[in-house]
């Protein structure tokens, strides 16, 4: 594919229009065109009589949009961002693109990928938190006891300690994530004193943890 057909195409898709050359006068064809005026101009060395060929136009209407492209930009930034997104995938289809760009694209262009490291790792971490709180809301779930139970799961005798402390302390977890920005005081106070009778049975199985948790309320 040649690099005009790739610009096209990528503009086409980044704008969401079925097709740049469009003679339709809607506002996001205008900057959809803008845009690749500007980058066959500035990155290719097209002439503006060769631009216009490829577009059905005249070289002064595409001057004339090649000269409002900063103005464009200014008044609606998102013309910009998509800008720099089609110029990043241009050149990662077109790997020859890049002897071509002038050094203040290549700037541009670098701090672009910085950009989207940044952005995949930022995505790759927001991705093992969304994990955590899945598998936090599953075990949630599992766990059927409540602060009225607390005497039967110390009765259990078949259920190792950390097994009992576990349980305790998803009663205690589940107990909070039910309060809300619309909770009452009483309603707060409540959890608390049950949290406190959680933390003492839990030190009566581990003193080192139950008072631990006992401190942190203090």
């Amino acid at each position: 594919m040649k690099p005009i057909d790739s610009l096209l195409e990528i503009t086409s898709e980044v704008f969401s229009l079925p097709d740049v050359r469009s003679n339709c006068r809607k506002i996001e064809y205008i900057e959809a065109r803008a845009v690749t005026y500007v980058m066959l101009r500035d990155i290719l060395g097209y002439t503006l009589a060769e631009i216009g060929r490829a577009f059905n136009k005249n070289h002064a209407t595409i001057l004339h949009s090649y000269n409002q492209f900063p103005y464009i930009a200014k008044y609606n930034p998102a013309v910009q961002e998509k800008y720099d997104i089609i110029l990043s995938n241009w050149v990662n289809k077109c790997h020859s693109i890049s002897e071509k760009l002038p050094k203040k694209y290549q700037n541009r262009l670098k701090n672009l990928e910085e950009q989207n490291k940044i952005l995949k790792l930022s995505h790759a971490t927001l991705q093992k938190k969304i994990k955590l709180m899945v598998w936090a809301n599953e075990e949630m779930a599992e766990c059927k006891f409540t602060v009225d139970d607390i005497d039967k799961i110390i009765s259990y005798k078949t259920w190792p300690r950390k097994k009992k402390i576990d349980t305790l302390l998803h009663i205690d977890c589940a107990m909070y994530c039910n309060l809300g920005l619309d909770s009452s005081l009483k309603e707060r106070n409540e959890v608390k004193q049950k949290s406190r009778v959680i933390y003492r049975t839990i030190k009566s199985l581990d003193e080192t943890i139950g008072k631990s948790f006992l401190q942190s309320m203090d």
